[in-house]
């Protein structure tokens, strides 16, 4: 299962909606409202091409009226695209590409978005330790803010959803369970219904690390049902994949080998390349039990091949460099973020100070003004 924000939006999401938007798009007459449009498309679109026309759409239009605004939302959405694609360096580039668009006034927003996004990444590479390390940047980000308004509880739910979902990866099932209930509590709060399936689905591998089969089984079926009315491929591919691995592990192969396939089936027609080699891989996995060493093989060919298209060394290391680059924007925007508030923090006080001094100034005067009256009467 993905972690949850990688490619959904803050709120219940279906491609109904995303078919909607793209008819109002097509048929607009009025610019202006183009941008926000296409913001909307790349965010709500299922499809993975229709996904990337439309990122790249939006940071063209962006780039020529000058939006910061959008160009961070086009980056942020074709990172996600090239992360469910496979191709992690390039996913990595374009969050970090979002990074420098951030707007300073509302930074700790949309570096909290970043920071998870990029915890993303690093969990889609198995850096599990690492994904943590900057999803917990994101949500002490997130957390500085002083009053959190709805999409500020949704992406708070996103955050807890991938912290769980992590922790289950690094074999600590009663720890994600713990995040993973605030999450889910938070998802039927917000009546956010992609939330919920995903929060399902995920207890689901959290119930399986335990070796509670059955009741894994259960809470990932749920999940799928309510995926397919969203006609959210990625996800139920994954799910498909993780219900082979359930059935493996209870020695069901016949079953196992009914959701892998069509784990492989929806990959393939999406062009998921790191599902194509899991599911391929437990292919290869099932057949080598059952004695079918060709069929085995030719999986675990088509499991290595699409492996080595998601990871290979040259990636490894460009991400490393990525890294280091993205760090060092990331930690000028919390600088700039901070110097903003200290410079507010100056201009009150200066602003308080000339205010003081003014006083200062008039009591002296009325004070002078006091005594030459009291003079002229005594005078008198």
């Amino acid at each position: 299962m993905l972690l949850i924000g990688l490619k959904v939006p803050l709120f219940a999401q279906n491609q109904s909606i995303a078919d909607s938007l793209e008819q109002i798009f097509l048929t607009s007459e009025n610019p202006a409202a183009e941008l926000n449009l296409l913001k909307q498309l790349s965010i709500e679109e299922m499809d993975s091409d229709k996904k990337l026309k439309y990122s790249q759409l939006l940071i063209h239009m962006a780039e020529e009226n000058d939006s910061l605004h959008y160009l961070f939302s086009g980056y942020q959405e074709l990172g996600n695209v090239y992360l469910n694609k496979g191709d992690y360096s390039a996913s990595l580039e374009n969050f970090s590409r979002a990074a420098t668009y951030a707007d300073r006034n509302d930074a700790g927003r949309q570096l909290s978005l970043n920071y998870m996004s990029i915890g993303g990444v690093y969990a889609s590479k198995k850096d599990y330790r690492t994904s943590i390390e900057y999803i917990n940047k994101g949500k002490s980000l997130l957390e500085s803010i002083d009053r959190l308004n709805q999409a500020d509880s949704a992406r708070l739910a996103q955050i807890l959803e991938n912290l769980g979902y992590s922790y289950i990866k690094i074999n600590k099932p009663d720890s994600a369970l713990l995040y993973l209930t605030k999450s889910g509590n938070l998802f039927e709060s917000l009546q956010n219904t992609l939330g919920i399936a995903y929060n399902i689905g995920n207890k689901g591998l959290a119930y399986a690390e335990k070796g509670e089969h059955e009741k894994a089984i259960s809470y990932i079926d749920e999940a799928i049902e309510i995926l397919e009315e969203l006609e959210d491929y990625y996800a139920i591919s994954d799910l498909l994949k993780d219900m082979s691995q359930l059935y493996i592990d209870l020695e069901d192969y016949q079953k196992a080998a009914v959701y892998a396939k069509g784990s492989l089936s929806i990959a393939k027609d999406q062009g998921l390349k790191d599902v194509i080699s899991k599911a391929s891989l437990s292919l290869s996995q099932i057949y080598d039990i059952t004695g079918d060493s060709v069929a085995s093989y030719k999986y675990f060919k088509e499991h290595i091949a699409y492996r080595d298209s998601v990871i290979d060394l040259a990636s490894v290391e460009e991400m490393a460099d990525m890294r280091a680059d993205f760090e060092v924007s990331q930690k000028q925007l919390e600088v700039d973020l901070l110097n903003n508030q200290k410079r507010t923090q100056r201009i009150i006080m200066y602003s308080l100070g000339f205010f003081l001094l003014l006083s200062f100034i008039y009591y002296r005067r009325l004070s002078k003004e006091k005594n030459r009256s009291d003079l002229l009467l005594l005078n008198i």
